[in-house]
This record gives C-alpha cells, structure tokens and sequence, in this order.
C-alpha cells in the first residue's frame, strides 16, 4: 500500500516537476527519497528514471508558440523588476502540449513503475499466506 501510494503520489508530482529543476527538487524528488527511505529501492530506481525536462523538450517540439518562445528565450533582461523573466517562463509552460507530455509520462509509470508495484504486491501477498500458515499451525 504505502509503495503504491508513494508511485501515484510521484507520477500526479511529475507533471509540474517538468517546468522546472526547482519545481522537480521540490515536489518530486522527495517521493524518491521516501521510496529509498522506507526500503523500496527498486521503486526508487524506478522513479529516478523520469526524465521530465526532456520529455517536456520534446513535446514542445511542433508548438505554434515554439518559434517565438525560441526568440524570447534568447533576449536579454530588459527590466531589473524581473517581469521578463516572468514572460519566459510563461512561454515556457504554454509551449508545451500538455496532452502529449502527460502521455509519455503516463507510458513510461505503466512501464517502469507498474512492474515494480506488481511485484510488490505478489510478493506481500506470499508473505501474508506464510503469516496465516505459520498462525493456523500454532
């Protein structure tokens, strides 16, 4: 239960984890930390195998916005107030087609994360059938 409480959380954390490497330390690491923590290492392997900026990269690609966030991004700060800034991050996030980044990090939870929960299951379910044997033996 906690294993898979601790995949869901980190697969929802995933999606705003691509913005930015602030908002991935933030808000997604940590679940890879417990998943390490609480000795579910596979699982934490697993789940530090997500490669958001990339997969965020990519489905920028073919944006209507990617050509003029490409010039934005390469101007310089014309304001010391840091709105600038501001606009770069705003073309950031809305040359992203959302649909097709939750998508790749969907396919790659059901292939790399699902597995391992599986396999936990499986293997608290043979644990908890010794428990009963061993207690009706008694």
């Amino acid at each position: 239960m906690r294993a898979t409480v601790i995949a869901f959380m980190a697969r929802s954390m995933a999606y705003p984890a691509g913005r930015a490497p602030k908002l991935e330390t933030r808000f997604y690491v940590p679940w890879v930390d417990l998943a390490t923590e609480l000795g579910f290492d596979d699982l934490a392997l697993a789940l530090a195998s997500i490669q958001t900026r990339e997969w965020r990269r990519i489905a920028s690609s073919g944006s209507w916005l990617e050509k003029y966030a490409e010039d934005i991004r390469n101007l310089e700060e014309p304001c010391m107030d840091g709105s600038f800034s501001q606009l770069k991050t705003a073309v950031d996030l809305h040359t992203v087609k959302s649909v097709e980044y939750h998508k790749v990090v969907v396919e790659w939870f059901d292939k790399e994360v699902t597995p391992i929960l599986i396999q936990l299951r499986k293997d608290a379910c043979v644990v908890g059938s010794e428990v009963s044997t061993t207690a009706e033996s008694l």
